[in-house]
């Protein structure tokens, strides 16, 4: 959609179009000469009247559709939306279905604009390809709306005014130059198609904590009695390029042109001269100088273009400014790209209302790739482009401890609600969301050489799916609820977590696998702004076999003793005491063996002490008694060959010396932790 009428001059249609300068609001009373004047404020109450007058459904179409065109082409969305839907209705030609889409996605609507969309492609199939990608941009914008975004935009109030006010652009020592046809304006004359002073370029101080300064005009040498602005500096700040339009010359066919002019060593600016970029018969504005100064980007309405206004660049030489070369169909549409602009590293960025976006004008980014080579665009998300107008971005210059936090920071104009005039200035930092941690736990069980016994070799592990896992945030209070987790088909399941904050998984997959928890943590990770962390937990289910003997390793007790050592409680406590806890279902023989050295009767009742020290020891840890059984089984199951007077080492009849567990009943109603 076009530029509404604050600052359509800088879309470079000439000034002083036909009858435009010889003729005032009061002399038009025809809607199609105002309309043909491009004076569309007053061509849409004027037309608006010829259609009440109207009898005649094929006048009503076209006087409908002019209608629609007239509140475009003044940023009024709401009642172009509703004088599309008119002129569809009563079956104008052309697009008006796509622009009645067009001007409900304006007016921030997208989900009936997405509507309108899809009847576009039921009417007209063949433009499917061409309609998705505004609805792409629809849904992406609707999505955006409803993000964190991590962004603050601040209204510039102290130096906005009722008019239009963009443009901005870096001057020395901390001050900014604007455009606007605010009041304060040189000269006295309005302009007749906006109803306000002319443009002129402004310049304020930024105070920091106190905000901006008053407003100036910049120069009376570079601001004339017609419009003025928006402009640019070199890095040294001693030469500016800027737009200039209007003549005092009333039968001429006026254009705009970016001039120039240089500081004068006795201070001051020298007077501006035209650049010869394009033919005289182009509208050229909007410069932007490259981080170098050795390239000038600009927007330009041209006949050889591809409609609308695009984006040329030209290149300096000892010679001067080289002919300007268009950019290209990558970032150039049949509508308007206008206002580019660079950041330090010569990324480009520019406006277009032609590349499916928010709604109005959007601004997009393109990426530095080589020497005058930019990326295909990018738009910038919301909250800086929204439904309306956005365009002119300057970006300010990160520090290395800003880039920490930061993402970008800069100065954007707007028409977006809310607002001071018709385009405001606006400021902005999108900072850099807090440092994110995702857990990614992966469930599998093992398959054994032999599948009836869980003491055989692992072949292979295998996923468990649809296996449940219970998230808690530790300290885990009595009255605490986890989030609740299912693995997919590939046995994995996906949590965010929290930053320097402990947890317990509790891992069950039904009453064939033994339960399992495990603790994890955020607190190892440096948690930069803008960072993501994985954290990946292997887990392990084991199969439950009824009545099979699985032995606890390294559960060891000194020569002719059965008291539990330090050494041996702190394997109980991680292996069948966590086991106990997981599994309040279970209910257990703890058994104990010995080597064959001693006599029989010695070694069965040494192993019976040392199963009912295991058994008293979870006792005490909290486990109930009536869930363990007690058995020593001295020396009647050896594993080896080492029996009585068979001469071993001391690591085979270690093999013989071993605490074991049996699963003798389960029951996975009671499935949870304890």
């Amino acid at each position: 959609m076009k530029f509404h009428q604050g600052r359509i001059l800088f879309i470079f249609f000439s000034l002083f179009m036909l009858f435009s300068a010889c003729k005032s609001s009061t002399d038009i009373r025809d809607g199609r000469l105002a309309y043909e004047l491009k004076k569309y404020s007053l061509a849409s109450e004027l037309l608006q009247k010829d259609f009440e007058k109207s009898d005649d459904p094929a006048e009503e179409a076209r006087l409908a559709l002019l209608i629609a065109e007239s509140y475009r082409r003044v940023n009024q969305p709401e009642a172009a939306a509703r004088w599309y839907l008119k002129a569809r209705e009563l079956g104008a030609s052309g697009d008006a279905g796509l622009w009645y889409a067009r001007s409900l996605q304006a007016a921030g609507h997208f989900d009936e604009a997405i509507a309108a969309y899809e009847e576009v492609i039921k009417t007209e199939p063949y433009r499917r390809p061409e309609i998705r990608k505004f609805i792409a941009a629809a849904t992406r914008a609707k999505k955006w709306m409803q993000e964190e975004n991590y962004t603050d935009i601040i209204n510039l109030k102290e130096i906005n005014s009722s008019a239009s006010d963009f443009g901005p652009a870096f001057y020395r020592g901390q001050r900014l130059l604007f455009t606007s046809n605010r009041e304060t304006a040189f000269g006295e004359e309005h302009d007749q198609w906006t109803g306000r002073k002319y443009y002129d370029l402004f310049l304020t101080t930024d105070n920091r904590k106190n905000g901006f300064g008053t407003p100036e005009n910049f120069s009376p040498v570079l601001n004339g009695p017609f419009n003025d602005g928006p402009g640019v500096f070199n890095a040294s700040f001693n030469e500016i390029y800027y737009t200039h339009c209007g003549s005092d010359v009333r039968d001429k066919s006026d254009y705009c042109g970016i001039w120039v002019s240089r500081r004068s060593p006795e201070g001051g600016w020298e007077p501006p001269v035209p650049l010869p970029l394009l033919s005289d018969s182009a509208n050229t504005g909007q410069p932007a100088l490259s981080p170098d100064g050795e390239t000038l980007v600009f927007a330009a309405v041209d006949p050889s273009g591809f409609g609308g206004s695009d984006i040329y660049f030209s290149v300096r030489s000892i010679e001067g400014w080289s002919n300007p070369v268009n950019l290209g169909a990558r970032f150039n549409t049949e509508l308007d790209e206008a206002f580019p602009s660079f950041d330090e590293e010569g990324n480009l960025y520019f406006a277009s209302n032609g590349i499916p976006g928010m709604g109005g004008f959007d601004i997009f980014k393109c990426l530095k790739n080589g020497k005058n080579k930019w990326v295909k665009p990018e738009q910038l998300p919301y909250p800086i482009n929204s439904a309306a107008d956005d365009f002119s971005l300057l970006m300010e210059p990160l520090s290395e401890e800003e880039k920490e936090i930061f993402y970008m920071k800069g100065y954007f104009s707007s028409s977006r609600p809310g607002g001071l005039g018709s385009d405001d200035l606006y400021y902005f930092e999108r900072r850099k969301p807090p440092a994110r941690y995702q857990l990614k736990v992966t469930v599998m069980t093992a398959r054994y050489a032999d599948t009836l016994n869980p003491g055989s070799e692992i072949t292979d592990t295998v996923p468990l799916p649809g296996a449940q896992l219970l998230l808690y945030r530790l300290p885990r209070s009595a009255s605490a609820v986890p989030d609740t987790l299912r693995c997919d088909s590939k046995g994995i399941a996906r949590a965010n977590l929290e930053g320097q904050s402990d947890y317990e998984i509790f891992v069950s997959a039904g009453p064939r696998f033994f339960n399992i928890s495990k603790e994890i943590s955020t607190r190892q990770f440096p948690g930069k702004a803008g960072e993501s962390y994985l954290i990946e937990v292997p887990v392990l289910l084991e199969r439950i076999f009824r009545e099979k003997e699985i032995v606890i390793p390294n559960i060891y007790y000194d020569f002719n003793d059965w008291h539990i050592r330090p050494d041996a409680a702190a394997v109980l406590d991680t292996t069948i005491y966590k086991l106990l806890v997981n599994n309040p279902g279970l209910v257990i023989e703890l058994g104990s063996h010995t080597d064959s050295r001693g006599s029989d009767e010695y070694n069965l009742e040494l192993s019976q002490k040392r199963a009912q020290a295991v058994v008293d020891y979870l006792v005490k840890k909290g486990i109930d008694p009536g869930r363990l059984i007690a058995r020593g089984y001295g020396e009647t199951q050896l594993v080896n060959h080492c029996s009585n007077g068979v001469d071993c080492s001391e690591e085979e009849h270690q093999e013989n010396r071993r605490t074991t567990f049996r699963v003798l009943e389960s029951d996975f109603e009671k499935n949870g932790p304890e």
